[in-house]
């Protein structure tokens, strides 16, 4: 029998966990071709991975310790939660490039290189 603090605490958490994943399905089919795409399809796809892993992790406490469901719940859980995090990581990692100054740098040199060219 599942103790009821478990039970209760992965009730409790199961909930973010796929309020994550339905806003990530849903930003996933909203975002557009510009310079954030690719950032923000990283992100969306690392949480809504994540989401997966956890919802996985979570069925793995209703399931008998180390039976056949209990092992395949806790390794595709733990998968798809780090695929989640390195997806996500990448994400910030190319959103960082996209606003940091030496992003902008470039960018105002560009501008300034056309705006002498053109006098």
């Amino acid at each position: 029998m599942i103790p009821t603090y478990l039970a209760l605490n992965d009730l409790i958490t199961v909930f973010p966990a796929i309020g994550l994943g339905y806003y990530a399905v849903r930003m996933f089919l909203l975002t557009r071709l510009g310079r954030l795409e690719k950032g923000w399809t990283l992100i969306i796809v690392g949480g809504f991975a994540c989401s997966l892993g956890f919802c996985f992790l979570t069925i793995q406490d209703l399931t008998t310790a180390y039976s056949i469901g209990y092992m395949f719940t806790d390794y595709a859980g733990t998968s798809f939660c780090a695929l989640g995090l390195f997806l996500v990581m990448l994400g910030i990692r190319s959103q960082y490039s996209v606003w940091s100054l030496k992003s902008f740098d470039g960018l105002n040199k560009e501008r300034n290189g056309r705006s002498l060219s053109h006098r």
